[in-house]
């Protein structure tokens, strides 16, 4: 059977999760954490393969988690309603946030409702490049293709608040 999983790969450790249909909802069936420190891109990759191997996992889908450690946040409220002045504003001004190049990171946001101003509430994550790339390239050497990339925190609330209403 193809399953949902959720892989994060940190500096540490190499997490999994599985989701399996029991009943009608999707529950976690299982979480694999193999410490991976000092481990090299190939070893890690090797790692993923024997695992998907060992416990004989096919996938439906994956969702890449990203640490939280490894990515900026900013909660913001901006003056407008309109998505597409919100989207301007945002990538207007998202490089003023952290201290690289626009074109060194990667970054995504999520409308959260608005303030008692009427201004709107949004969440920003900020990620560099060079992480994602990285873990990109473990993922694909291993086979396999990344569906979905969420905000660790943010990826969990996300799964309980859809699930577990």
């Amino acid at each position: 059977m193809k399953l949902p999983i959720g892989l994060e790969i940190s500096e540490q450790y190499l997490k999994f999760v599985v989701a399996r249909a029991l009943g009608p909802q999707p529950r976690l069936s299982d979480c694999i954490v193999e410490p991976i420190a000092s481990f090299t891109k190939e070893q890690i990759t090797d790692r993923v393969i024997n695992i998907l191997r060992k416990d004989k996992l096919r996938l439906k889908s994956l969702t890449l988690s990203i640490s939280r450690n490894l990515v900026t946040v900013r909660n913001l409220h901006l003056p407008s309603q309109d998505k597409q002045e919100i989207t301007q504003m945002i990538d207007l001004n998202v490089s003023r946030i952290v201290p690289y190049k626009k074109d060194d990171i990667i970054f995504g946001y999520q409308i959260l409702g608005l303030d008692e101003m009427g201004y709107t509430k949004v969440i920003l994550a900020i990620i560099k490049n060079d992480v994602i790339r990285r873990q990109s390239e473990i993922i694909e050497k291993a086979g396999l293709f990344i569906d979905k990339i969420s905000l660790s925190s943010y990826g969990v609330w996300e799964w309980i608040f859809f699930n577990c209403r």
